[in-house]
Parts: C-alpha cells; structure tokens; sequence
C-alpha cells in the first residue's frame, strides 16, 4: 500500500514499503530537493539496486508506474542538493517520518484522518516520543561537553601539582633548612617565625617545639654522636618536620603571605 506523506513546506512524498524496506517517491523527492531535471539526478546520484519501478493509483483513478528509491539513495540526492532547505528535508524524512513509520507502522495516513481518537492519541504518543528524543539528545550532548571539558581541565593540569600536593605525597622528614628553601627563606627566618607563631622556643642551642605543639607528631628528633678533638664524643640532636609538620608550617606561611616557589611559578 501506498501512503503520501505531507509537509507543509515539501508537499506530499509517497512512501511504499518492499520486502521491509521503505522507500520514497524518486521524482518527488528529487524535485523538493531543486533538482531542474529530476530523472537525470536520479540517474547520476542513485544507485541502481536501490531503484525500483511500482504501479501507484493516482488521484484520478488512473494506474501509473512511479519510481521508487530506498533510504540511501534519498540521503545521497540530500547530500547533493544545493538548496537550503535540504537538511530540514533530512530532518523530516530521518527524525520523523522514518522512526514514525517503524514503531507505528503509519503517518497521517487516511486512517488516522477517519478516525480523530486515533489521530489524537497517536499525535499524542509521536509527541512524547520526540519530546522523550530530543531530551535524550540533549542529555547525552551535555554529558558528552562535559566529559570533554574535565579531560581538557586534567590534562591542562597534569603535572601542576601545588607544594601543598608535594606535601601530601611526601611521608619523607625534612629540616628546617630544606623546607625553607622551598619558600625562599633561610633556616634563620624561617624559625624566627614558627618562633613568633609560638610554634617552637629555643633552648640550650636547640629549637624545640612549644607545649601546645609537642607530642602531635609535627617533628623527629635524631640524635647523633661524634668525636671531639679533646677526646670523647659529643652529642647533637637534629630536629626533622613530619608530613603533618610541614602542612602545619605551610598554613603558617601561606596566612602571612608567604607562597611557595612552586606555586609562585604556577600562578606567573
């Protein structure tokens, strides 16, 4: 059975459905598309194993022979078309007459028009499955832009990773001279100031922590043992900063103003 679908803008296109393939009216569609010689197009866009000649009963009563083509010799008459309106052609034919057909099995057919419950309720359903597709569209467009926006933002920052990052993937110790060289100080300022935040006091030549401090793991002590010219040894305590230590000392810092050099050098 034939059926005419109608566009407002395209006019009517028959449609017929062979072995389970829907094809469209090739004359029909080649002239909506701006072809001045529809027959030539046909014969130079088409391939021919998708051609087929069929008797149709036109609106007169009268038998005539139409040619019909499949699916993807309309597409390639679309893609060589160089009206305008051809990719709302594409739109209409794909997004909407196609899908319709394959889960109805109708569009606008004289069935539908005979019958307004049916119309309506198929309109109906048409309606929510578009708005269900282009939600879904759209959903899958934004989670598409996204994903590629995060891969763009971890690439970007791939190998950026601030002191504080260091600091967090380090459980080595470190004195107070390597951690102030990573801030541009000397060991002198750099205890000067955990010694005005009441970090640390200095007794008998040693810096040591404050009460509110000690015993929270922020340091280790090393003791070392070492010959004297006199005779004997003497013994020095060194004092290292844990991993909590150094991010104590880095809040400290950073409140005064005081950045790292690696992250000065990523915000330049």
């Amino acid at each position: 059975m034939t059926k005419v679908f109608n566009h407002e803008q395209f006019g009517g296109i028959q449609v017929v459905t062979l072995a389970g393939k829907v094809m469209f009216g090739a004359t029909q569609v080649a002239r909506t598309l701006g072809y001045s010689n529809p027959q030539k197009a046909i014969r130079d866009h088409c391939k021919s194993d998708g051609c087929t000649n069929r008797s149709v009963i036109d609106p007169l009563g009268r038998s005539q022979m139409v040619k019909f083509i499949t699916e993807g010799n309309v597409y390639r008459l679309i893609a060589r078309s160089k009206l305008p309106s051809a990719e709302k052609f594409e739109c209409w034919i794909f997004e909407e007459v196609l899908p319709s057909i394959r889960k109805n099995g109708m569009y606008a057919t004289d069935s539908l028009l005979d019958d307004p419950d049916l119309l309506l309720k198929t309109v109906t359903k048409l309606t929510e499955e578009r708005r269900a597709r282009l939600e879904a569209e759209k959903k899958a467009a934004f989670l598409q832009a996204e994903t590629e926006a995060q891969a763009e933002i971890i690439e970007e920052q791939a190998g950026r990773l601030t002191y504080l990052d260091k600091i967090l993937q380090s459980t080595d110790t470190m004195n107070v001279t390597q951690i102030a060289a990573d801030y541009g100080l000397t060991a002198r300022q750099l205890n000067e100031i955990l010694k005005e935040e009441r970090i640390q006091r200095r007794t008998g030549g040693q810096w040591v922590l404050c009460a509110k401090y000690h015993g929270k793991g922020y340091t280790k002590s090393y003791t070392h043992a070492f010959p004297i010219p006199t005779g004997g040894t003497k013994t020095v305590v060194n004092t290292r900063w844990t991993q909590s230590g150094r991010l104590l000392i880095h809040e400290v810092l950073v409140a005064r103003g005081i950045e790292a050099n690696v992250d000065r050098s990523l915000a330049a």
